[in-house]
């Protein structure tokens, strides 16, 4: 029989597809607050699209885009593709809110049958990652390797204007054109080291990319937001360390709906629970990593 024929996984194989899950809901819920879609009753008419007359007129204009949203909430959802095998979907919330002095995010990933797969709170200055099928929270060391990308992605990705504020920013040539024959507005920029790029539309400076040395991230299928401006509804993130792909979808958008003081946002909860290093979740796959000539390091 066909049922017969198909193949069963070893202990093995099966002790490494649930570390896989693990890390992978980690680094999901670390990148994957970065989208803002829009979904609003009313919206404002958009703005007339301005004529930059020199490069600091871009760099302005991207500075002021990065402003814009103060905050949002958003149902999320989530697909993975680890080393080519696409894992089972996951849906949430997200939660996110900015300030001048403050930026903090809460996202929430639903499994089947309602369970809570992860609870992730991100701060400026931990990423707490709760796994109740582990009763442990997992918090980021001030270290090398992996775990300030993980801390810091989850900020800075969620605002993909915010690469204005990085070092060593400027206009660049770009090397292609997109769909509408349109040139975008390149700059590159370089942050703890790494050099990085991003890519915009000319008129609304709606983002189509943003990448470095350790990933790739895709926007798509841009949609008005409340205040009038466009903001892309769908991303795809490559992590090259861990050859993770990650598929991103937000829907029904409020935005500028929640403040700091939301107790979405309250760490209490987090430190109830037993905690351990984030390197230590991410130390458990670095053998299945090295067999494959991929780095956590």
């Amino acid at each position: 029989m066909k049922i017969g024929r198909r193949n069963k996984k070893t202990a093995r194989t099966q002790k490494i597809d649930t570390v896989l899950n693990n890390i992978s809901f980690l680094l999901a819920v670390a990148i994957s607050i970065i989208c803002l879609s829009g979904c609003a009753s009313r919206v404002k008419a958009p703005p007339p699209y301005p004529r930059y007359e020199a490069p600091e007129d871009v760099l302005d204009a991207l500075g002021l885009e990065a402003t814009r949203l103060s905050g949002l909430k958003a149902r999320l959802k989530l697909r993975l593709i680890i080393h080519g095998h696409t894992q089972p979907g996951i849906r949430g919330q997200v939660i996110w809110t900015k300030t001048s002095k403050v930026e903090l995010v809460r996202i929430t990933g639903i499994g089947l049958f309602g369970t809570t797969v992860f609870d992730c709170l991100v701060t400026k200055e931990t990423f707490y990652l709760f796994i109740p099928s582990h009763n442990v929270v997992y918090v980021t060391d001030k270290g090398r390797g992996i775990e300030p990308l993980v801390k810091e992605a989850s900020l800075w990705l969620l605002n993909p204007w915010a690469v204005v504020k990085m070092q060593d920013v400027e206009l660049t040539p770009c090397n292609r054109e997109t769909k509408n024959c349109n040139v975008p507005i390149c700059i590159c920029f370089s942050h703890r080291g790494r050099a990085g790029w991003a890519e915009f539309t000319e008129k609304t400076l709606t983002p189509i990319s943003v990448s470095d040395s350790d990933f790739n991230i895709s926007y798509s299928d841009p949609e008005i937001l409340g205040d009038g401006r466009p903001y892309p509804t769908k991303l795809c993130i490559k992590i090259k360390r861990l050859d993770l792909e990650m598929k991103i979808t937000l829907r029904d958008i409020q935005i500028d709906s929640v403040t700091p003081r939301n107790a979405a946002f309250d760490p209490g909860p987090f430190l109830t629970v037993p905690m351990r290093p984030l390197r230590l979740l991410l130390e458990s796959i670095r053998p299945y990593l090295t067999k494959r000539g991929l780095s956590l390091d």
